[in-house]
């Protein structure tokens, strides 16, 4: 039997004898139990070359009837529906995305459905609660099936009306399923691992591939003793229950703007939105937007247009993910295309410029905004034409990274503008229109706006160690109906050279920052991190100019984290490149430098090293950096002097509400020393701690984002003090 292809080049798989025989006498029993001795007429629908077509063919043996479906009607829903009632077929398999099809077609034309064998893919949870609905009203069951062709087909099954949970259920006759982890070790109850399966349909391998079945096909050692495996790549875990969970592909991860992305976690959060009905999320690699997210639905019937279906579930997605795991297009499609064996045509899929020209699309009436929409259409790598000016560029596909390539460009051509106006004018006749107000341009430079929301007290959130606010955005959406929300970043982002030996000095200088923006109190602060501290001293430095602050949020910060050991300014250099440089997938793995750049700054003084290591770091072989050296010297030093300053802030007072938001996957030391430092630093009129299920390096995305947003819009809620924004 040859593989699907759907992950390469079918590879020739040796199955034995015996494992057709057992999958055979399984599904027998199977179908007895479940769909009853009289559901004799079963329908063929794949080719008789694809793997699942076995479990279907041996039932002749069985002395079934087995029906042949040709390929135009398995390609045609309202077709295939038809075939199947009025030859009165009682079993058929199908992929999840056929079924999603013909379960339309079937309730709108008031067509029998038969029973159901579904693999070949993940069944979202929707359509799994669809189809324990169904089956509960018209006594029919529908099996879940899963397994690769290296095992015969089929390996665990889960009979769909008996749980309200989606799940690949139990091995079948004859096998077992371990769960293990990267070295090889069972996993505990609850944990994910990959999938490794063992037993009677194990093949032998591949066909002239040898070194092939020996990366799959591995000896391994279980309770003492050695074990043949096949290596699936699939990710599961068990349940309290028993039962395993499916959870996606270990190769089925990208890498974003440096951050690792699961596309099955992303589709899983589209598919939840009400309004979609099937979902498919891929990427798309481009030469100056990197690698991109985009996500194929349909879309129930309701009172809004696609457009506004689309906006809600973009919206949706930004309160649940950070903003690099958000997709940069949602595509509605009538339909999704599927190939010959019921599973997602990649190939006929649209290109995201082929969909987003609607008919409305405003074009440039000056020369800056033709400058502007060619600078965004090559870095975009769209047609001038498909670009509207009045979109917002982040639903075009822009991300933090192309915003600083695009004022590059700009700078180029002899537009001076920030990062700050792109943030908070984000269509290009906005942004347009802000160039042309100079008397706005310096006003608060670190302060970014984080969404759009233009009534109620603001917030500012201060950057954590690394110096810059995007992080922030989820939680930012979180608040868009609430409250404005700016971000503080460090100067280096704008250019600015700020030096500074104290702690409150740096305070000092985001405190007249923050005036530009409001004035007088009563504020709303807050910080991640190393920006909790620069919250907390804000905060603190407020209280001695006799401002009221109203409301501080601490997140995961250590308030009294006091000097390291003396060190010298290049041993603090190293200490930045360390934690700004070091590789996301190995942490614990420091930054090193390449022998030569650090042959050649050994002995230099530190203003020297600054130098080198910024042009280094801005010619970078195969790193996408488009920060000038100049910028990057800049943000060296305010590192440097980050690192060293230190960030213990004094106790202090406020006649407002502080909250403690802490991560409970933290060590339980570190928790100790956060609540302590806390109750011994701020004292309000009212404390209150809440902790979120996260590590604390997550606490920014996803969930644990949603989660800390939830409870600061509940606090920004409270007893609402109106101020111009």
């Amino acid at each position: 039997m040859y593989t699907s292809g759907s992950t390469g080049i079918p590879k020739g798989v040796m199955v034995e004898h015996r494992s057709i025989v057992n999958l055979a006498f399984w599904m027998n029993a199977l179908a007895n139990e479940q769909f009853g001795h009289h559901a004799q007429n079963w329908a063929l629908n794949a080719p008789v070359a694809f793997d699942s077509s076995l479990k279907v063919i041996t039932q002749l043996g069985f002395g079934r009837t087995l029906y042949l479906i040709n390929a135009d009607i398995r390609l045609d829903p309202d077709a295939l529906i038809t075939y199947l009632t009025d030859n009165a077929i009682d079993v058929v398999d199908m992929t999840p995305s056929l079924t999603e099809i013909v379960l339309t077609c079937a309730e709108t034309r008031a067509r029998r459905l038969p029973h159901i064998l579904i693999g070949g893919e993940a069944i979202n949870q929707r359509l799994w609660q669809q189809l324990v609905k169904i089956g509960s009203q018209i006594d029919r069951s529908f099996i879940n099936v899963y397994g690769p062709t290296e095992a015969t087909v089929d390996t665990t099954y889960a009979v769909i009306n008996e749980s309200q949970t989606s799940t690949i259920g139990l091995p079948i006759d004859n096998m077992v399923v371990h769960l293990l982890d990267s070295s090889r070790r069972s996993v505990p109850v609850g944990c994910a691992g990959e999938m490794y399966i063992e037993g009677t349909g194990l093949a032998r391998g591949y066909l002239n591939r040898a070194m092939d079945t020996e990366e799959s096909f591995v000896t391994v050692s279980i309770a003492g003793h050695d074990r043949r495996l096949y290596k699936t790549g699939d990710k599961a875990r068990l349940t309290e229950k028993g039962t395993l969970e499916f959870i996606g592909r270990t190769d089925n991860q990208l890498k974003i703007r440096g951050f690792r992305v699961e596309l099955d976690e992303i589709n899983q959060h589209v598919s939840d939105h009400p309004s979609v009905i099937t979902s498919f999320s891929c990427a798309r690699h481009g030469q100056n937007t990197g690698t991109q997210i985009i996500t194929y639905v349909t879309l129930a019937s309701g009172p809004e247009d696609d457009a506004t279906q689309v906006a809600q579930i973009r919206q949706a997605l930004l309160s649940l993910l950070p903003d690099f795991m958000v997709p940069a297009f949602i595509v509605p499609l009538d339909k999704l295309p599927l190939n010959e064996n019921g599973k997602i045509d990649r190939s006929r899929l649209p290109i995201p410029a082929e969909t987003m020209v609607d008919g409305d699309v405003a074009r440039p009436t000056n020369k800056l905004e033709s400058q502007l929409l060619s600078i965004w259409s090559e870095l975009l790598e769209l047609d001038e034409d498909s670009i509207s000016v009045t979109k917002n560029i982040f639903s075009l596909g822009a991300h933090s990274l192309l915003m600083l390539k695009a004022l590059a460009k700009m700078k180029q051509q002899g537009i001076d503008a920030s990062l700050k106006q792109l943030y908070e004018k984000p269509s290009i006749r906005d942004f347009a229109r802000t160039l042309n107000q100079p008397d706005t341009q310096n006003r608060g430079r670190c302060i970014i706006r984080l969404n759009q929301c233009t009534q109620g007290s603001p917030l500012f959130i201060f950057h954590p160690y690394g110096g810059r606010c995007d992080g922030y955005l989820g939680l930012a959406k979180a608040l868009e109906k609430v409250c404005p929300v700016y971000g503080v970043q460090a100067p280096f982002n704008d250019n600015q050279v700020v030096r500074f030996e104290q702690f409150s000095e740096l305070a000092e200088f985001y405190i007249h920052e923050m005036r530009t923006y409001q004035p007088t109190g009563p504020y709303n602060i807050a910080g991640w991190s190393a920006g909790g501290n620069i919250a907390a001293m804000v905060a603190n430095r407020l209280v001695r100019h006799k401002d009221e602050v109203q409301r501080l949020f601490i997140i995961d910060a250590l308030l009294q984290r006091t000097n390291k050991a003396e060190q010298t300014d290049e041993q603090h250099l190293m200490d930045v490149l360390q934690i700004e440089l070091q590789d996301e997938e190995n942490p614990e793995t420091p930054f090193v430098l390449p022998s030569d750049i650090q042959s050649v700054i050994n002995g230099n003084p530190v203003t020297e090293q600054i130098r080198l290591v910024a042009d280094y770091l801005a010619n970078m072989t195969g790193v996408d950096n488009p920060m000038s050296a100049e910028q990057i010297s800049v943000g060296l030093q305010f590192g440097i002097d980050f690192n060293k300053v230190d960030r213990s802030v004094p106790e202090f007072s406020i006649g407002g509400k502080c909250m403690l938001i802490t991560a409970s996957k933290n060590p339980s030391q570190l928790k100790r020393d956060i609540f302590e430092d806390w109750l011994n630093t701020v004292h309000a009129s009212e404390n209150q701690h809440s902790e979120v299920s996260a590590e604390h390096h997550l606490m920014m995305r996803g969930e644990a984002a949603a989660e800390i947003g939830g409870l600061i819009k509940k606090e920004m809620q409270r007893n609402r003090k109106w101020v111009s924004a």
